[in-house]
């Protein structure tokens, strides 16, 4: 799937929406819940959104760099800046998805 134009403007504006919504939940859970170990962490109701907010964020990087990239950057360095940023995120992606794998089995 390509996130060019109209698709990567509406996928830019539904990670804006629920980052926005997302981040007053987790610091009401940072104010309401005890939690007291690690393993605290990694219940449903905070691993779940947690996860798609690293994904949305993903998204809206990918989303917004590029397009600084396309608009600012000269063309001859995109073709390397581009899947440079690409694998960039993919590899933070992943390193958060290992983290929170790890964190499953403590």
């Amino acid at each position: 799937m390509k996130l060019t134009g109209k698709r990567a403007f509406v996928w830019q504006n539904i990670s804006a929406i629920y980052l926005a919504t997302y981040t007053p939940y987790l610091a009401w859970l940072a104010l309401t819940q005890s939690i007291q170990t690690i393993n605290d962490l990694f219940t449903p109701s905070i691993m779940i959104p947690s996860i798609l907010a690293v994904v949305l964020v993903l998204i809206h990087t990918w989303v917004g760099l590029r397009d600084v990239m396309i608009d600012y950057a000269p063309r001859a360095a995109l073709k390397w800046l581009l899947p440079g940023l690409l694998l960039l995120l993919l590899a933070l992606g992943l390193n958060i998805v290992w983290l929170a794998f790890k964190g499953l089995t403590l």
